[in-house]
């Protein structure tokens, strides 16, 4: 643990809400990605579910504990953590020279996939609350390809992809899709339409390799 003397005031440009535990986090971490990564990859929260007090302490109703301290967690498709951040604030920690600033989400999963290899075909996959297309572009050129949802409103004015009203209509079928491929990188832009009983969803994915 890291002695409370040490501990920078809050309004230091590198004050630190983890400070404490800070060293455990980090030997966690160095440990955890000495297991070799598995080619699929998958990026979420979690919660670590608690009753105590904390300013810290995040509600996901989404979650099967909604109450506690969300992390974000970089795991394989059979549930191994590689890495972890404890989410302590939208603020801009550790950026190394050269990675692009894309805001707090994207900047976590930037963090989260250092230390995965590059130009080995690894594949990442998260979804709508993480998947942008400058987030995506740069990963691509950093030699880890990606697959998310995403929302509409995030894939610019020309995107092509029917609108949400059109693909809903009740005569367009089960299953329909539609698929648009752009020119730098090849991103691959989806739009699926699933029935679930008497409610219908509509997805919209991205791909880029």
């Amino acid at each position: 643990m890291n002695e409370d003397s040490k501990h920078l005031p809050i309004d230091h440009p590198q004050h630190d809400r983890l400070h404490k535990v800070r060293p455990v986090i980090d030997y966690l971490n160095k440990k955890f990605i000495t297991v070799p990564f598995e080619h699929r990859l998958s990026l979420d929260e979690q919660m670590c579910s608690t009753k105590i007090k904390h300013f810290m302490k995040q509600y996901l109703p989404n979650k099967p504990h909604k109450w506690g301290f969300k992390l974000y967690v970089l795991c394989s498709l059979s549930g191994y953590a590689y890495s972890f951040e404890i989410y302590s604030g939208a603020k801009d920690i550790d950026r190394l020279p050269g990675e692009p600033d894309l805001g707090a989400v994207s900047n976590t999963v930037i963090r989260l996939l250092r230390p995965v290899p590059r130009h080995v075909n690894h594949i990442t996959y998260f979804d709508n609350f993480y998947t942008n297309i400058p987030l995506l572009h740069y990963l691509t050129n950093e030699g880890i390809y990606c697959l998310g949802t995403v929302q509409r409103n995030r894939l610019g004015k020309s995107c092509k992809l029917p609108e949400k009203r059109e693909i809903m209509k009740s005569n367009v079928t089960r299953g329909t899709y539609h698929e648009n491929v752009a020119f730098s990188r090849r991103p691959r832009f989806f739009g699926h339409k699933l029935e679930r009983q008497q409610t219908s969803t509509i997805t919209f994915h991205v791909c880029w390799r």
